[in-house]
């Protein structure tokens, strides 16, 4: 796979936690909507690193499953996001993060 398939996987995780934040924030719960944003910007950061180790050369190959996952898990998150449940959204935002740690694992330090 390509970085740009997961660049855009991310970007797509990065706008479906946006949608999300948007009721966690209408039903006051705080603690679920900073955890939110606290994943968007890390996604926005792990594009940037995304993109300075792919201008590095210091990319591994990109494996197919991490790809499908990260775009399994935004769906995840914007299906979560349309039809809004505390619990749902608990169990997304630990998705997404569960996400965010494999694709920083390809990542150079």
């Amino acid at each position: 796979m390509t970085v740009s398939a997961l660049r855009g996987q991310l970007f797509s995780l990065e706008n479906s936690l946006g949608r999300l934040a948007i009721p966690l924030q209408n039903e006051m719960l705080e603690q679920l909507f900073n955890r939110c944003n606290r994943l968007r910007l890390r996604c926005a950061s792990v594009v940037l690193r995304l993109d300075a180790a792919d201008v590095a050369g210091a990319l591994p190959p990109i494996p197919v499953a991490l790809v499908t996952h990260v775009a399994d898990v935004a769906g995840q998150v914007a299906t979560i996001a349309a039809r809004f449940d505390a619990a749902g959204a608990d169990a997304a935002l630990k998705a997404a993060d569960g996400a965010l740690k494999r694709v920083e694992k390809l990542l150079p330090a």
